[in-house]
């Protein structure tokens, strides 16, 4: 569980949940987004080379670039999408579970 003041407008952080890390990102307006913390390319820590651009994450590495919507490759060189997270709302903090949970 995160406090919503943990993250400003345009952070990332990385957290572990049920043993996987992922990368929750603020962007603004109680607008929040989770995914795997792993590009699915070469493996790359999203959290530190990961760019938000719009609705999508681009790595740095390598330039592959992911929905944030469901998670798929828009670009390779990545042949694999991300797994991204749902997050629930409970007021002063945030919950990232699995998507469909």
């Amino acid at each position: 569980m995160l406090i919503r003041k943990d993250l400003k407008t345009g952070e990332k952080m990385k957290v572990v949940i049920d043993d996987k890390e992922v990368v929750v990102a603020y962007l603004g307006a109680r607008n929040y987004v989770a995914f795997s913390a792993r590009c699915t390319h070469l493996g790359c820590d999203l959290n530190e080379v990961g760019v938000i651009v719009g609705d999508e994450v681009v790595c740095q590495c390598h330039y592959s670039r992911f929905s944030l919507k469901d998670g798929k490759v828009l670009r390779g060189p990545a042949k694999k999408g991300l797994e991204i997270f749902d997050i629930k709302d409970l007021g002063e903090y945030i919950e990232v579970v699995k998507r469909g949970t």
